[in-house]
């Protein structure tokens, strides 16, 4: 009841479920999408995964904090959002095997930027005795999200198109960085009015 009532909690677990479908989606096809686009295996894709991870441990060590105090967390998260979307377009969009990985990684700085702002969010947003169940309430979004949406990406992959996860979970970034700009006004706002 406390998250629903909260105008940046209720805001911020739209945007993790809704980011969390598509990344989910992307991640569980990915496999499969490299072997019928590129014939790679294991080791290609493991390799892609390697740099995402490269990645995603450098932003958020060196860039996304500093990111967040210039523009604010909810500027920075929905720019992670959105570009974690270009990065998934990209991947459909590279003409040549290579380019496949430096998407990836691409779009792991944009993800390297959501979570820990999604936390920082809810953690600001709410009083030091719910913290910890609103950022447990947005792990289980989160969780539900890893549920269903390699599920959803699976019959998209076979019955739409093997590119079709990517794309659909792009066009999903979208609403999450609206719903994560919305989020940051209604943080300015609940500060004003405390004022």
């Amino acid at each position: 009841h406390n998250a629903l009532t909260n105008p940046v909690v209720s805001r911020v677990l739209l945007v993790t479920l809704i980011y969390m479908a598509g990344f989910s989606g992307m991640e569980s096809t990915f496999g499969l999408w490299a072997e019928a686009r590129y014939g790679w295996g294991a080791r290609e894709v493991g390799l892609s995964f390697m740099a995402v991870g490269v990645v995603s441990v450098f932003c958020q060590s060196l860039v996304t904090g500093r990111m967040a105090r210039r523009f604010g967390e909810s500027r920075v998260l929905a720019g992670g959002c959105l570009l974690f979307g270009l990065g998934l377009v990209g991947q459909v969009l590279s003409p040549v095997a290579w380019g496949v990985p430096i998407m990836m990684a691409m779009g792991a700085f944009g993800m390297a930027m959501t979570m820990p702002n999604i936390s920082a969010l809810i953690s600001r947003s709410t009083p030091s005795d719910e913290q910890g169940a609103m950022l447990g309430l947005n792990m289980a979004a989160s969780s539900g999200a890893r549920i269903f949406g390699p599920i959803i990406a699976g019959a998209i992959f076979s019955g739409v198109g093997h590119d079709w996860p990517f794309l659909i979970g792009a066009l999903l970034t979208v609403p999450a960085a609206v719903m994560a700009i919305n989020a940051g006004r209604a943080f300015t706002a609940r500060q004003a009015a405390a004022a």
